[in-house]
């Protein structure tokens, strides 16, 4: 079992129908994980991407659909702004302080 295998760990019914061993390592993938996430290369190509994907929603949002969609009214669901929220609200949910 492993936290990058075909399922995610998000309950804690979930993790408890596998044995010991199978915990410990899920624990030691998430801890893994993190670890990486913190090198500073990977950090940066990471912010980087969600950048990237900020920029590709508004294209989207502002520039694409209104050319092909009669009626859309360019900038009505804030795309690129709820892209960029939602990691905030989940780090505020989780106690981070950054």
């Amino acid at each position: 079992m492993s936290l990058m295998g075909g399922a995610s760990v998000r309950t804690i019914e979930y993790i408890n129908d596998y044995d010991f061993s199978d915990q410990l390592t899920v624990l030691k993938s998430c801890l893994l994980v993190f670890k990486y996430l913190r090198e500073p290369t990977v950090q940066a190509n990471f912010e980087a991407q969600v950048r990237r994907m900020g920029t590709g929603l508004n294209f989207l949002e502002l520039g694409y659909i209104p050319s092909v969609t009669l009626g859309y009214e360019p900038g009505r669901f804030k795309l690129a702004r709820s892209w960029y929220k939602y990691p905030a609200i989940r780090r505020k949910s989780a106690g981070y302080q950054q």
